[in-house]
């Protein structure tokens, strides 16, 4: 089994952390890993939060797609998640 780990300078851009992150989830692939690792706040260093449900965030969505056109096992460092209850949480998916 091979394990790729994946720590980005993460910066106040989403979209830019997150094509950044699977582009190096891409090369991770083409090296034959079979899982993928990205770090704590690898989507955003501020405080920002992602959708409450992990289904409707567009960019969980790209990290499952691309998941599975790679067949690779990717976790998602965690994120700050916002909860039905009001108090985000500090979560990490494994696809």
């Amino acid at each position: 089994m091979k394990i790729a780990l994946i720590q980005i300078d993460s910066i106040d851009n989403k979209d830019a952390n997150a094509k950044k992150a699977k582009d190096y989830i891409a090369e991770a692939a083409a090296r034959n890993a079979d899982i993928v690792c990205l770090a704590e706040d690898f989507l955003c260093k501020d405080d920002s939060v992602v959708p409450e449900d992990p289904d409707s965030s567009p960019y969980i969505a790209e990290f499952k797609e691309l998941a599975k056109q790679l067949n690779i096992n990717v976790v998602l460092g965690s994120m700050i998640l916002a909860s039905p209850e009001g108090k985000p949480t500090n979560t990490s998916l494994i696809i």
